[in-house]
């Protein structure tokens, strides 16, 4: 998948924000203000229309694809990975209960285990398969002898 292009001026607004973030003594701090202002201004917007068209019809959670989205979840945690507060890149939709349960949790950065699927960049059927009973169970990797 191809992640569209935002207007100049909001990709431009979110670089500017990006660069206050990055220089800022304190990092974590200003990039939970610099996004909480952000949620609440209008030249945000357009990142919030463009990630319900990329989500699709009736704007489906990208990561369950079963709720409606609510929430703006940053892919990489904006607790961990301040700098991505507000790059679009590391933006993503999703419903209330993925962004919750998900947390800043990112596998294997904050805590064992395998590395979270970015649904705009990979497809999640190259790593699943839905099995005759109807269960979602992970593919099996040859070149590794495990699962994936």
């Amino acid at each position: 998948p191809v992640r569209p292009k935002l207007p100049k001026k909001t990709q431009g607004r979110l670089e500017k924000e990006t660069v206050k973030i990055t220089a800022s003594p304190n990092p974590k701090e200003t990039a939970a203000k610099k996004y909480a202002a952000a949620r609440k201004a209008k030249w945000f917007e357009p990142v919030l229309k463009t990630l319900g068209e990329m989500s699709g019809p009736g704007e489906p959670c990208m990561l369950c694809d079963a709720n409606e989205s609510t929430d703006v979840e940053h892919y990489r945690p904006q607790a961990i990975f301040p700098q991505l507060a507000l790059v679009w890149g590391n933006l993503l939709w999703a419903c209330t209960n993925c962004n919750r349960h998900k947390g800043n949790q990112f596998p294997p950065d904050t805590k064992p285990g395998a590395r979270l699927i970015n649904p705009t960049e990979e497809n999640a059927w190259d790593f699943f398969l839905i099995d005759r009973f109807g269960n979602l169970i992970p593919k099996w990797r040859p070149e590794t002898n495990a699962q994936d």
